[in-house]
């Protein structure tokens, strides 16, 4: 959004020949938190950067007054407009209408920024006929009264940021295709039963750098993208209808975050493995998602063309013809459905030395799985969800010396937890989910309750709820919260 204002640009002279505009935003960012001007309210468990923040409440009553004594901003909300019904400014730029009760401002030509949050109806053509200087447009459970967005919508060629969310609008006009200086574009409705295709016009907007769309939006056979060669942000692309794999083999080598759905046959598969975007190198976040039928061939191009990425999930089956090889670099990995019986997903996670989160659904079907000497260095989360015929996993010193979380769900034919991981001192949050009934026995033995929580300090923990402490109970005597249910 500070982009799409203006605020950073590629003429600014912050901005150094490797970098990109947002990056720099980033730092600004960084610098606002730094000086205590922001404050953190959620970071990334992987990255540690700021998902979330906030400003202090006496800093934001600053910051308000000042916005809106200098017309730069105005936050309309029942609390300060409680007898204000209609809002008229020649002068204001920039609103920010957080309730229903207060009409639009369309008195206020030169307003550059509207971000609506309202759920009852909004006729939105006088959104696109009154305000046609708007770079930046936020719709947040907007209700229309037909849900349709309004051909005028293609007038507002200022538009440089679009956001379309839990809203009832169900169809995107193609005169959307006229905004040619748009930068961001995010189309999410929800509640919406039927909607209607993405139209095929996303390739004239040219400047269009981060395009996220909702799930379950049916899309155009020939959705074209290869004119978008500055796409850094392509989420949620969902190619089941797609004939043709032409598109998929162009899309732009710019692409820093990819998510691709319904991937539903072996040349579609193909065709985005040899696409500019994953030959560049610059992707950092990817998510693959294949339908029955199609397997993902080889993992070495990843760990070939892909050394940046930070962030992977991959959903199908994989072939096992080649060894697991995986981008060094991860921080977060999750493979659901690969289901390998020859390669324990375990030895070759394990050498990712960046690696602080791992999920493995239905990953492995194997009997044995080992953590290596040295193994997962990073590691704080391990999630191991339905491996049906998993029967011992080991694991050898030293392996994951900083896990704080480990989850089991669903592991019926394990046997016993690995002694190892009483040495492992950060491990503060052990589930054991839908577990073996002799596995449970091994650490509680219960009486007729088939859920239990033990938590260090708790008093007689285990023994209030009707059980006694199992042979194995030394395992997990010294980690503060363990739960773990039946099966």
């Amino acid at each position: 959004m500070w982009i799409a204002e203006g605020f950073v640009s590629k003429q600014d002279e912050l901005v150094q020949v490797n970098e990109s505009v947002e990056d720099v935003a980033v730092q600004f960012l960084d610098e606002l938190i730094q000086r205590c001007v922001v404050q953190v309210v959620a970071k990334s468990n992987t990255t540690g950067k700021a998902r979330t923040c906030r400003l202090h409440d006496l800093m934001r009553d600053f910051c308000l007054a000042k916005a809106e004594e200098q017309c730069f901003l105005r936050v309309l909300s029942s609390a300060n407009q409680s007898n204000t019904t209609t809002v008229t400014s020649t002068q204001l730029r920039r609103a920010s209408i957080v309730t229903s009760e207060v009409s639009l401002p369309t008195q206020c030509p030169h307003i550059r920024s509207l971000i609506q949050w309202r759920e009852k109806e909004l006729n939105l053509k006088i959104v696109c006929e009154d305000f046609k200087l708007l770079r930046v447009l936020t719709l947040y459970r907007v209700k229309t009264h037909d849900g349709y967005l309004p051909n005028e919508l293609g007038n507002l060629r200022h538009l440089r940021y679009l956001a379309l969310l839990d809203s009832d609008i169900n169809t995107l006009p193609e005169s959307i295709g006229n905004l040619s200086n748009l930068l961001y574009l995010e189309y999410d409705p929800a509640y919406v039963r039927e909607r209607g295709p993405l139209p095929n016009v996303l390739w004239k907007m040219k400047q269009l750098r981060h395009l996220y769309l909702g799930h379950d939006i049916p899309r155009s056979k020939e959705l074209k993208l290869h004119t978008l060669t500055n796409l850094q942000t392509l989420w949620s692309l969902n190619v089941s209808d797609w004939e043709s794999e032409v598109e998929l083999g162009k899309l732009s080598q710019s692409l820093k975050k990819l998510h691709i759905t319904g991937i539903a046959s072996q040349r579609l598969s193909d065709a985005i493995f040899r696409s500019p975007c994953m030959t560049s190198g610059y992707l950092v976040n990817l998510m693959l998602l294949w339908t029955d039928g199609v397997k993902l061939k080889s993992t070495e191009p990843l760990y070939k063309h892909c050394q940046r990425l930070q962030k992977m999930k991959l959903w199908g089956k994989m072939e096992e013809d080649g060894p697991l090889q995986f981008p060094p670099n991860l921080v977060k990995l999750m493979l659901h459905g690969s289901e390998n019986k020859l390669h324990d997903p375990m030895v070759a996670t394990g050498r990712l030395g960046q690696l602080k989160y791992l999920n493995l659904t239905y990953a492995y079907i194997g009997i044995e799985m080992t953590c290596n000497v040295g193994s997962f260095p990073q590691l704080e989360e391990l999630y191991l969800y339905h491996f049906e015929n998993l029967e011992e996993w080991r694991v050898e010193e030293g392996a994951m010396p900083r896990l704080k979380k480990l989850s089991f769900w669903d592991c019926p034919n394990l046997k016993r937890l690995p002694e190892e991981l009483k040495s492992i001192p950060s491990l503060q949050d052990l589930k054991l989910l839908y577990m073996s009934r002799s596995f449970c026995h091994r650490l509680f033995k219960q009486g007729e309750e088939e859920r239990y929580v033990y938590q260090v300090g708790a008093g007689a923990g285990v023994a209030d709820n009707g059980g006694e402490r199992g042979e194995d109970f030394h395992i997990i005597q010294n980690i503060p919260w363990v739960e773990f249910q039946l099966n």
